[in-house]
């Protein structure tokens, strides 16, 4: 039977073999008040004295005074905010809603290009047309995320774009032209002064203080199985699934409509979401759940255990071991109660022989990239690693590819 535990310096639940302790957890700001960089230096050591090495990777810039920006555009939520904060400021839907109809103004005007944004968009969803411009953590709509990206930098963090250096998420394997497209968007259409571009679960290792182990991260577009060590990712070993949140809400309305309730529109899919989330749990014994068998879609994905033990095993031979011990999750999508221990339970029947297994699941750990992210950005050494605007127009987009996590 799966046990819980605590263990330091990564506070929160622990899945194991072996004891069974309450656990607790803080994200950003800790019981004495410390903040997230503070954290990091007592901590995430190890993350210091890597970037400490990274003189190499390009030049230093004279001057980045302002407080970083941090922006998580995860396919589902977006969530941003300055770097040092315990948590994000900024949390919206990441959608854009249209009229349904066409509006007329006063005067007879059409005004049918009207938009809302965010939380306005959520609080209206009745009577707009909802549309993701990220679909399986990959940008589909690049003017509407570009909408939603000068939304959030006028509107939610009221900011001047160029008095701020930017980090920006990305999810494992996504296609290299579209971190030059970021690049592109926020240095000629924004002009931010620096840009930073970090994988989503090497930032949620970070927010543990941690810089080896295993991160699953399970959002509302994508599955990723990241192995990490001394604050790097193995590219070999990565492994992800088009598999995730809304796949789950969309195989509920289907499942909803044939028990007789009809969930059409695209604001009454939010609600089936929301029903999900508030109601759905993991069970530790059926079968019968999309993420840990896939063909009840119609989905020829890996499940989630076969995921991470695939993952784990194109690793190096010397680190698996600790690959086993330190498996964290990550996304809104193991937040469902019951999901670490049925994990574990899978797991362990997939596992070598004797294989020691450790879960560690923060309960916020919604937030762990964003929260990884401003510990990295807090740090004086990891100025050292900006995208200066200056590198961007002398070498091109191509330098986005020889610096990032």
């Amino acid at each position: 039977m799966a046990s819980l535990s605590c263990a330091e310096p990564v506070t929160g639940m622990q899945l194991n073999d072996e004891g069974s302790l309450p656990g607790q957890f803080a994200v950003g700001a800790s019981q004495d008040g410390s903040s997230a960089a503070d954290r990091c230096q007592q901590f995430g050591k190890g993350i210091c004295f890597l970037l400490s090495r990274s003189d190499q990777l390009g030049n230093l810039m004279d001057a980045l005074v302002n407080q970083p920006i941090v922006i998580d555009s995860g396919s589902g939520v977006l969530k941003s905010g300055f770097a040092g904060d315990g948590a994000p400021r900024v949390s919206f839907p990441s959608f854009i809603g249209r009229p349904k109809h066409v509006r007329v103004m006063e005067g007879g005007e059409a005004a049918d290009s009207d938009f809302f944004i965010g939380n306005q968009a959520n609080e209206l969803r009745g009577i707009l047309r909802l549309q993701y411009p990220i679909e399986h953590g990959m940008v589909v709509d690049w003017d509407g995320m570009e909408s939603i990206w000068a939304h959030l930098i006028h509107q939610e963090l009221r900011i001047q774009p160029e008095e701020h250096p930017v980090l920006l998420t990305e999810v494992a394997l996504n296609p290299v032209v579209d971190r030059e497209k970021m690049g592109e968007i926020f240095f000629d259409k924004f002009n931010v002064p620096a840009v930073f571009f970090a994988m989503q679960p090497v930032l949620s290792l970070y927010a543990g203080g941690r810089t080896t182990g295993l991160v699953l991260e399970s959002g509302d577009g994508v599955t990723q199985a990241v192995p990490v060590v001394e604050g790097f990712s193995m590219p070999h070993a990565v492994g992800r699934i088009d598999l995730a949140g809304r796949d789950i809400s969309e195989y509920m309305q289907l499942l909803l409509r044939r028990a007789g309730r009809r969930f059409v529109t695209s604001a009454e899919f939010q609600t089936v979401r929301d029903v999900k989330e508030q109601m759905c749990f993991i069970p530790a014994d059926v079968r019968a759940e999309v993420i840990f068998q896939p063909t009840l879609i119609g989905n020829e994905c890996q499940s989630l255990h076969d995921l991470v033990i695939s993952s784990i095993a194109r690793a190096d031979l010397d680190v698996r071991r600790v690959l086993y011990q330190t498996i964290v999750l990550s996304g809104g999508n193991t937040l469902f109660r019951g999901f670490g221990e049925r994990l574990l339970k899978e797991l362990r029947a997939l596992a070598p022989r004797g294989t020691k297994l450790k879960i560690f699941a923060p309960p916020e750990r919604q937030f762990s990239t964003w929260v990884g992210g401003s510990i990295l950005t807090s740090l004086a050494t990891f100025r050292n690693l900006w995208i200066s605007s200056a590198e961007w127009q002398e070498r091109g987009p191509s330098i986005v590819h020889n610096r990032a996590l």
